[in-house]
Order: C-alpha cells, then structure tokens, then sequence
C-alpha cells in the first residue's frame, strides 16, 4: 500500500468511525485526550512522591523501628493504597463507562488533590504518636482509590483518540506522560535532598513536596475541564450501548478478558514498581549509596521511559503487541541478576548504569501492553473491564512489590535476592504469552 492509499484508508476509516467529525473536530479531540493525559502526569507525581520520601517517612511516622524494619513499615502503608486501587477501579469504571471518560478523570483529579494537602499538614509520629500512621495509611487509601480510576482512564482515553494502525503509540503516550508525573517527583526530591540538610528535610522539607502536588492537582483540574469526550464513547452512547451498570455486562460476559488483563497487568505491576519505586530506596538501604546518586539514576531512567517508552508502542504496531512483549519478558529473564549485581556495586556508574538497562526492559514491556489490554474489550465495557483487571493486578503484585522484595533480603540476607523474584516473573509471563492470541489488528468496534 503507498503513503497515499494508506492516507485515504485512514481518511476513510475515521469518518466511517464518525461522519459526523471533519478534521479540525478530530484535531480538537486529540488536543483534548493529550491535556487529559497530561493531567495524569501530575497526578502520577503525587502518588509516587510517597515512595521516593520512604526513607525520610519512615524516621517521622514508624520512630520505634530499626532502619529496616521502618521501611517495611512504610512499604506496608504503600500497600494499603494499592489495596483500594480495585474498589477505585469499579467505581470509576464503572461511571466512566456509563457517564464517560471525562467525567470520570476529573473526579479522581479532585480526590487525589485534597488527599494531598491533607497529606502536607499531618503531624508526625512525635506530635500525636499512633494516630500519625493511622492517618498517614488512611490518606494513602485515598489516592488508592483516585488512582484505580485515573490510571486506567487516561490508557483508556488515549487509546481511543488514536488512529487504528496507531493504538499502540496512543497508549503509549499516556504510559510517556504519566512517566513526567514520576520524573517530576524524582526531580523535586533529589533538589531538596541537595538543598535542605537532614533535619531541614525532616522539618518541612517534605511537606513543602506534598503542597506541590496540591497545587499540581488543580492544574490537573483544569486541564480536564478542556478535555473532548472520546468520539468511540460518543458513538457508544449514541447508540445505546452505554448501560447504566456496564460492570454487569462486564463480569456475565467478559470475565476472561478480565483474567487476561491481570495477567498481563501482574507483570507490569512487578517490573514497573521494581524499577521506579523499589531500587532508588534499595540503593540507599540496603546497599548504601546516597540519596542523591538514587534519585538522579531514577531520574534518567525515568526521562529515557518517557522518551523512548512510544517507540515501544509504535513498534508493536507493526510487528505486534505479542512479540515485543515477549522479547521483553526473554531479555529481563535473562539480565535480571547482571542489573542488580551492577546495582549492588554502589558506585555512582555502576548504579545508574544498572537503573537504566532495568528501565530499557521496564519500557519495551509497557509500550505495548496498555494497547493490548485495552484492546480485548468493546467500547462500552472497556472502562470497566480494563480497570478491573489492571488495578486488581496493581493492589497483589504492585502494592506488594517494594515490601516483598525487602521480605526476601531480610530472609536471605542477599541483597540480590529481588532479581530472583524478578526472573521468576519473567517465565511465568512468557507461558502466559505463549497462550494469548494477538489483538493488534482487531478491530475495537
């Protein structure tokens, strides 16, 4: 096919799609999904923030505890949000399948936004003792629950403002600018490290962080309130397709697509949390290299993530949402212990070096993967059913990922001990993709 068939093919195919849509409307509709998605960047900023200030968190909220035994602590709040990720996945699937994607967005914007100015304000563990953890583990609950919505929608969104030959790049750029959201938070956290002496840190430092992210959020806000409806959700309700309680239809029909997102979605969970939130905080204890070497290695990871991650997704376009997920899954199988024995070496280069080989396999995984989850259900389910299954597989694998990898170096007393658990991953994903079928040319209509 030459570059002008293909042109008209497209051409032909949006308009099929709907008539009703001339090219500045599309145009206008795109604008719209790209500030949506950037709205998930910022949101994105304050739910890691937490895990990059775990070292300082742990000191203020978990005193008592040794150093170890502190971050376990801390990691164990981590999990408590990711816990909530699912009940957020139902509730705001489900509205965003029945009242649409836009709607959906800006309420978890706003959750997570007061989440984190309460955050800002709590008192620490020496000002009201117990009550400084309860309420710390309670908040996290709540951006537990924003973002078992946000996360899911905003692949959703961009997936369906996308070209048909081009779903895997639009997924894939929400994948590129939820990654801005964590390199915002890497990047602020390795400035006051640099700035701010420990007890500066320990003062304010922190919370000066989580005020940042408030007043991100309502950027977010903002930048929702421009953003279009997707024109397949337009189309859906249009036609009557859309159902009050689509999460029925969801769980009667297309319970399989359900159970292959979460495993397709489990692996995620470990790769990505492994390489963004667990080995900065593993580079300062247990190997011991300093905060600001950890941060400024996640934080070039993190640019090459968001640069690199939709030439990820491209590529699956062509060639296949399967074969370069396995090709990802085969070559972390077989690099997971050389990274982290390059981890271990605590130097400066050998780190760095380390964190961004980890992230090369972390991207070459997700390019492809939010496209092929998205791609295994209808436009009046896929909300839903996206959600359901990616959150669910966030809250077990994800939420658990930094506390289990710390369990398995406190009961082997290998600091190499995580690539074992990262390795094992990589072969059961590699039998799961060996048996689901391709979806990259299917059509999601």
């Amino acid at each position: 096919m030459t570059i002008t068939e293909r042109s008209t093919s497209v051409a032909q195919e949006t308009a099929a799609a709907d008539p009703q849509l001339g090219r500045d409307e599309w145009r206008r509709r795109r604008v719209g999904a790209m500030l949506g998605s950037i709205g998930s960047a910022l949101e994105w900023y304050d739910f890691t923030l937490y895990v990059y200030l775990a070292p300082v968190l742990a000191g203020l909220f978990f005193p008592s505890s040794g150093s170890l035994d502190g971050l376990l602590a801390t990691y164990g709040v981590f999990a408590a949000g990711f816990l909530m990720r699912p009940l957020g996945a139902v509730f705001f699937g489900n509205f965003g399948d029945s009242h649409g994607r836009k709607a959906a967005l800006t309420y978890s914007a706003a959750m997570m936004s007061i989440a984190m100015v309460l955050m800002g304000l709590l008192p620490t563990h020496a000002s009201i003792g117990l009550a400084a953890p309860v309420a710390l583990t309670l908040l996290r609950m709540v951006q537990g629950f924003s973002v078992g919505g946000e996360s899911s929608g905003t692949y959703v969104l961009m997936f369906e403002t996308a070209r048909r030959d081009r779903r895997g790049l639009g997924a894939a750029l929400a994948a590129s600018m939820a990654s801005l959201g964590v390199l915002l938070a890497a990047l602020l956290v390795t400035i006051m490290h640099a700035a701010l002496n420990t007890q500066q840190t320990d003062d304010y430092g922190w919370r000066l962080l989580f005020f940042a992210g408030a007043g991100i959020g309502l950027i977010a806000l903002i930048m929702r309130r421009r953003m279009a409806e997707t024109s397949s959700f337009a189309a859906a309700r249009e036609a009557g397709e859309v159902s009050a309680i689509p999460i029925k239809r969801v769980l009667r029909h297309q319970g399989r697509a359900v159970a292959r997102v979460f495993a397709l979605s489990a692996y995620t969970g470990i790769v990505f949390w492994m390489a963004f939130t667990y080995v900065p905080s593993y580079l300062q204890d247990p190997i011991g290299t300093t905060p600001e070497v950890a941060t400024l290695g996640v934080t070039l990871a993190t640019t090459l993530y968001a640069l690199a991650v939709p030439l990820s997704g491209f590529l699956s376009d062509y060639v296949g949402r399967k074969v370069v997920m396995t090709a990802a899954a085969g070559l972390t199988l077989a690099l997971a212990y050389p990274v982290f024995a390059l981890l271990d070496d605590a130097t400066a280069g050998a780190t760095i070096a380390g964190q961004l080989i980890l992230i090369v396999l972390v991207l070459l995984y997700l390019g492809p993967w939010a496209a092929a989850i998205s791609e295994l259900f209808p436009t009046a389910t896929r909300y839903t059913g996206v959600a359901i299954g990616y959150q669910l597989a966030m809250a077990i694998f994800g939420g658990t990922l930094p506390l289990v990898a710390t369990l398995l170096i406190r009961i082997t007393g290998d600091d190499l001990a995580p690539a074992f658990y990262l390795m094992a991953a990589s072969l059961l994903i590699l039998v799961v993709l060996a048996r689901v079928r391709e979806t990259y040319r299917c059509d999601i209509h």
